[in-house]
């Protein structure tokens, strides 16, 4: 069986059309590799686009149009970064095989993510950030604002009551978790917003490996939590 909490549909579409943010554009990499039911729509949407340029009717261009582009494309050139498996920028046709996972028999990891890890992933730098939670900043994209980080919780551990102050969008990696909204497991996508108040607890069973993608930070809530906000960063 599959994942059961799915991307939303419109990241599909934008992540199809090149027109997603690279952290999320890597989050719904990642997904597609764990979920064949948005693998499948990725084909579609891929199709469709395709099929939509081709009835395109033709546009006369202008006399410098020629050495305008060449102009772009070398300043273009000359500003970007490597590219890597999560960043699409323009429409191109999604290639299935380079998401699918990769990696031993004990940890397999979706291949767009491979591509930003600082280390192999048996020699991840993680940092505490909490009782039986750890994360690794990883640096994707330069979006203002944006943070995409791994989290590990242990094995039946809990993150502290929270809300959030804009978006979290969270996959998970491996293993899995409960919150007030029911199970994840690999694959299942979670987006969070101040609409959202919950205690994510790992399942018992073991760890569990999330990616996540956050344009603010969140807010502790309960007594408690409210007090320790000022000095708290997640």
């Amino acid at each position: 069986m599959g994942p059961q909490h799915h991307m939303p549909e419109a990241w599909l579409v934008d992540y199809a059309a090149g027109t997603l943010d690279e952290a999320n554009a890597l989050l719904v990499a990642c997904h597609a590799a764990l979920c064949p039911t948005c693998r499948e729509t990725l084909r579609l949407l891929d199709a469709t686009g395709g099929a939509l340029l081709e009835d395109q009717a033709p546009v006369a261009l202008a006399d410098d149009a020629l050495a305008a582009l060449f102009a772009r494309i070398d300043a273009e050139d000359a500003a970007a970064e490597p590219a890597r498996p999560g960043h699409r920028p323009g429409h191109q046709t999604v290639d299935l095989d380079a998401l699918l996972p990769a990696g031993d028999g004990t940890l397999r990891l979706p291949r767009p993510l491979l591509a930003y890890l600082p280390t192999a992933p048996q020699d991840l730098p993680w940092r505490w950030n909490g009782p039986g939670v750890h994360v690794i900043d990883l640096a994707v994209g330069r979006h203002p604002g944006t943070r995409t980080v791994l989290m590990k919780i242990g094995a039946g551990r809990a993150m502290p009551q929270h809300t959030h102050k804009g978006t979290e969008a969270l996959m998970v990696l491996a293993g899995g978790y409960r919150d007030e909204r029911g199970d994840f497991f690999p694959g299942d996508v979670a987006i969070s917003t101040g609409e959202v108040d919950h205690r994510p607890i790992a399942h018992d069973d073991g760890e569990c490996l999330c990616l996540a993608v956050l344009d603010a930070p969140i807010s502790l809530t309960g007594t408690v939590g409210r007090l320790l906000n000022p000095f708290i960063r997640f």
